[in-house]
């Protein structure tokens, strides 16, 4: 054997050592490791090997900096290597415009796409219902000649149906001298979305060959959507075959109609009640006002041993609204839910539950004595933040700036928790495995830093603090992990982690109670007054400066947020007398300044926190 075919199958040994790496990576620190071990290599090359990384990179990563970065480095990338790399973006949500991107870039360059590449551009078109960008790919594919491949013509008709284009669906289905089942469904599915033309939908369905439970089910929830329950019903009935989507769908076009007879009745009818139609059962009591079958349900529910989640509890928080007792047995049922996921997830999983638009501030406080006449046995410190996320924003709570208190001391929305009775089963999980996590992105919800964190072990909590007059993340939060050792690890993963250019602060958050406390103010005065509503760029002199022309400014402040350095958008001016404050009130209050017009009224006097 000469020297040249050794070295070649070196190379190729090495090669495939390395691809055996990458099928066993699950965590972007793996990842890095393996890629660098393949640059040491001299693999960073081998096209296989960075197809690869590129759709690893996409996956484990919420940032495409790193996937652009394998991407880039790749000299002269061709077709497979474009295709790899929108593939791979076209399969995350948020990276759908980096796939439209990447394309864009193709076809500048002089790369043409071909029939795998047109299919993931027009789900990521679908994806972001851009609708103009999905036409204007569609005018490339007949150009170039792809309007006759049926996958292309079927991402087509998906793509116009989810951005509600359901004659152009139509059109292209029309158009094709080939259609598959694929085909069929897409076309149903683009009828069935808003239920549309459900006659012409029925046409094609009884001509359909080969149809399976997704063309059934398309025809189920065309019917649903339009509101004719009776069709809905006959093609249910008619189904040779019924999945969960199948009895779900129904279900709510009952529950939706405020047929609840009828929703009781065929909740009863299912071979197994599956945790979403329990929910759908408990929402629709809720919204149909029956919330005393909805408390009644929700009860055998636990006894036939169903575990609720968050969307469940959405549905039963929206019960409670009604009468501060009911809240009460509510948050009672969050000792239910052992590690809650999050409402946007649910509003996606779940259409017809009422989901809050922002967070819900909810205070409550309460006095020993009073505690313990309530009916309510948490399992678990429940933070006010998390509790309030769940009331149901058609709830009377659910008003701007409206709260709700229970006499005792204020708590707040970072410090106030109810603690665990002694006679409680479930454990907590120890309160070092609660991590601080600083310098976050300003569009990253809770529901994206859990997911981040869920590559270090379970998260139990986690929380993105917002701001409660502007409704902001204030660019810090907390996770807290199931154990000790995933807190570490969370530690040591994610600290300096690059998410969306900026580098996190992570490290252990400091126990309850070992805080300390802020000095006092150094002047305390009845005439202070309130600003809201400041621009970003208004700082403590310009405040100060504003106030001056309408009297003796004592004391001006704008608050700023510690992590960030960020104005918070509002702050505090302290006035000499009470009729300069009155007259800078009277003048400022819904004055434009920058574009904003700003709120000022008399500060209300707040108790110092307890640190307890």
């Amino acid at each position: 054997m000469n020297t040249a075919t050794v070295a070649k199958n070196h190379a190729n040994n090495k090669a495939d050592g390395a691809a055996s790496l990458l099928k066993s990576c699950t965590s972007l620190r793996h990842l890095k490791q393996i890629h660098a071990h393949i640059v040491r290599s001299n693999l960073h090359g081998n096209a296989s090997l960075v197809s690869t990384l590129i759709s690893l990179y996409a996956s484990l990563s919420s940032s495409p900096r790193y996937t652009h970065l394998v991407f880039t480095s790749f000299p002269n990338p061709n077709l497979s290597l474009f295709n790899h790399a929108v593939r791979a973006f076209s399969k995350i949500s948020v990276l759908c415009s980096e796939a439209v991107s990447l394309y864009s870039q193709m076809v500048s360059v002089g790369i043409r796409p071909d029939n795998y590449t047109y299919p993931f551009v027009l789900n990521s078109c679908a994806a972001m219902s851009d609708l103009c960008g999905g036409i204007e790919v569609h005018g490339r594919i007949v150009k170039m000649g792809f309007g006759f491949c049926v996958p292309v013509s079927n991402a087509l008709i998906d793509m116009y149906g989810k951005c509600g284009e359901v004659l152009r669906a139509r059109k292209v289905f029309d158009e094709m001298y080939e259609r598959d089942v694929v085909s069929y469904n897409a076309v149903l599915g683009a009828h069935a979305r808003g239920g549309v033309d459900m006659e012409s939908a029925l046409v094609l369905f009884e001509g359909m060959l080969g149809k399976n439970v997704i063309s059934w089910n398309a025809m189920v929830v065309g019917y649903v959507n339009s509101g004719d329950l009776v069709s809905a019903r006959a093609v249910f009935d008619r189904m040779p075959e019924r999945n969960a989507v199948s009895w779900t769908t129904m279900l709510v076009g009952y529950t939706k109609s405020g047929l609840m007879d009828k929703a009781k009745c065929l909740f009863e009818e299912m071979p197994e009640q599956g945790l979403i139609c329990w929910t759908a059962m408990i929402s629709g009591y809720s919204q149909n006002g029956r919330s005393s079958e909805a408390l009644s349900l929700f009860r055998r529910m636990e006894r036939a041993r169903v575990k609720p989640d968050a969307f469940t509890m959405t549905a039963k928080m929206a019960v409670a609204s009604s009468a501060t007792s009911n809240l009460f047995k509510t948050l009672s049922m969050a000792d239910s839910c052992v590690s809650l996921p999050y409402l946007s997830a649910a509003k996606t999983s779940n259409p017809f539950l009422s989901v809050p638009s922002k967070p819900i501030k909810l205070h409550l406080s309460y006095t020993p004595s009073s505690l313990f006449s309530l009916p309510l046995s948490l399992g678990r410190k429940t933070h006010f933040s998390s509790v309030a996320a769940f009331v149901a924003q058609t709830s009377d709570w659910g008003q701007e700036d409206s709260t709700l208190t229970i006499d005792g001391a204020e708590g707040s929305e970072e410090e106030g928790v109810f603690e665990e009775s002694e006679e409680v089963s479930n454990v907590d999980p120890p309160e070092e495995a609660k991590v601080f996590v600083g310098n976050l992105p300003f569009d990253v919800d809770s529901q994206k830093l859990a997911e981040l964190f869920e590559r270090a072990g379970i998260v139990e909590v986690a929380e993105v603090i917002y701001n409660r007059d502007t409704d902001q993340s204030r660019g810090f939060g907390f996770v807290t992990m199931s154990t000790v050792e995933e807190a570490d690890k969370a530690v040591e993963l994610f600290s300096r982690y690059d998410l969306n250019g900026r580098l996190l602060t992570v490290n252990r958050a400091a126990p309850r109670g070992t805080r300390q406390e802020r000095p006092p103010r150094s002047f305390e005065s009845a005439f202070r007054i309130y600003v809201g509503n400041l621009p970003w760029n208004v700082d403590t002199p310009q405040l100060e400066q504003i106030f001056s022309e309408h009297g003796s400014v004592v004391e001006a402040r704008v608050v700023f947020d510690r992590e960030t350095g960020r104005s918070r958008g509002f702050g505090f001016v302290t006035m000499a007398s009470e009729s300069e404050m009155n007259d800078a009130i009277g003048a400022l209050d819904g004055q434009s300044i920058d574009g904003r017009a700003i709120r000022v009224n008399v500060a209300e006097e707040r108790q110092r926190r307890s640190p307890y």
